[in-house]
């Protein structure tokens, strides 16, 4: 997608605005998008309008004004416009601002909104990604404003593009101050991830592809299992090298690469921690004499479904 690049001549505006009643869902619904490259000490307001107005500053400076107080504001941040705040704007004079905006709203915008940094109260922040990423979905919404319900899904899409930016480039506090996931939540995304990756795949994988820190997923993960992850990984890996050398006449040395090890003594090693024997020797015995790992108590998962 190309990026959007401010080549306006001072006034000029690209502008999409939504007034029709088809609404796909009512949880978040887009209103409006545009880009403005404004006039020397062009105004807006005061107003006091429905919906949530989400301006990224491309170029220039400006203020914004809410409920009498007056902020300054420059390129490289964000400013919204809250409904029922009597908000009021300008460019500056002698470096006037260049911005895209979007407007939404739905019963999920202000949560939406407090988790991409502005709670109730803040208005402005810094843009913590290039402001050209915004600027580049705006240009793309432009292109496509057919009434139809084709564009419309595809709009509301953007929409959601737009505002997983929008958090993205905020404060990790105001990110992480509230989160729908209920911990089990993610203990039970962490054991399908191990479960589907234990023979190659490196520990920090877990929470990263979660997206939460290692240390707060390993404190979630040991309270509900019992065992940590990286203990949770290598019994999966020692389950699966037993079943292996039970089943079947590889070598040992395979079946370590096969579950995961490099190094045919470390597998040795910890096979022998887990069986009280060697691989070998625990492809000799007896089905009825073999060791067998339990899973830990308080699996969510079966690990035969």
């Amino acid at each position: 997608m190309a990026k959007m690049q401010f080549f306006f001549k001072a006034g000029q505006y690209r502008l999409f605005e939504m007034t029709y009643r088809n609404r796909q869902t009512e949880s978040l619904y887009l209103m409006g998008c545009g880009i403005e490259k404004c006039r020397p000490d062009y105004t807006f307001g005061p107003v006091n309008r429905p919906g949530y107005h989400f301006h990224v500053v491309m170029s220039g400076e400006g203020w914004v004004e809410v409920n009498g107080v007056r902020h300054a504001v420059h390129d490289g941040q964000i400013f919204v416009v809250k409904p029922h705040e009597v908000t009021k704007y300008g460019a500056s004079h002698t470096n006037p601002w260049a911005y895209c905006w979007i407007t939404f709203g739905g019963e999920k915008a202000p949560y939406y909104l407090e988790q991409a940094g502005f709670p109730e109260g803040v208005n402005i922040r810094d843009c913590n990604t290039d402001p050209a990423d915004f600027s580049s979905l705006i240009s793309d919404l432009l292109d496509r404003t057919e009434l139809n319900l084709t564009h419309d899904l595809w709009r509301l899409g953007v929409l959601y593009q737009f505002l997983g930016l929008a958090i993205r480039s905020g404060s990790g506090a105001a990110r992480s101050a509230h989160s729908e996931y209920d911990p089990n939540d993610y203990v039970q995304h962490g054991l399908t991830y191990i479960r589907n990756n234990f023979a190659s795949m490196k520990i920090g994988e877990v929470s990263s592809s979660i997206g939460i820190d290692r240390s707060y997923f390993t404190k979630l993960f040991t309270q509900k299992m019992g065992i940590s992850p990286m203990d949770y990984m290598i019994l999966l890996r020692m389950r699966e090298g037993a079943r292996l050398l039970a089943e079947t006449n590889l070598p040992v040395e395979t079946i370590a690469n096969m579950v995961g090890y490099t190094s045919v003594q470390s597998f040795s090693r910890i096979f022998s921690k887990h069986f009280h024997c060697s691989p070998r020797a625990y492809r000799q015995q007896s089905e009825e004499s073999r060791v067998h790992l339990e899973c830990p108590e308080g699996e969510l998962l079966p690990l035969d479904e």
